[in-house]
């Protein structure tokens, strides 16, 4: 008996550390969208305002913060625990009301560094965001 309750919480145990993980890419994807989701912003105020949009985001932002060519700006938060680990040298990514970006690959991550896991979003000259 006390060896059969031993294996089902060794089991028990196993599948918590799996659904641990999917829980953790699940929640770096949905940081991943929701920082899409705010390029996708940026590009389409640049389009909208004939200006330029800086989308700042340096290593370590937990936020995009979308900066107008008037000086107004706007801050796009990420999950809880996600932020950028990666980002271009200049912190972020220019889009013009060409249409036109510049080439920027970013990588998310989480913050404290316990949980595995990263994504990337890049951003190509025509202002493609994948």
């Amino acid at each position: 008996m006390v060896f059969a309750l031993a294996i089902f919480s060794l089991l028990g145990l196993g599948t918590w550390r799996g659904l641990d993980s999917l829980q953790s890419a699940a929640r770096i994807e949905a940081a991943r969208m929701d920082f899409i989701v705010a390029l996708s912003a940026a590009r389409r105020a640049a389009y909208a305002e004939g200006g330029t949009v800086f989308a700042a985001a340096g290593a370590g932002d937990r936020a995009v913060t979308l900066r107008r060519a008037d000086g107004s700006e706007q801050v796009m938060p990420l999950r809880d625990g996600v932020a950028v680990q990666g980002a271009p040298t200049r912190g972020g990514v220019h889009f013009l009301d060409s249409g036109w970006a510049e080439n920027s690959t970013f990588t998310l991550g989480w913050l404290e560094g316990e949980r595995g896991g990263s994504a990337t979003v890049i951003v190509n000259q025509r202002g493609r965001i994948r």
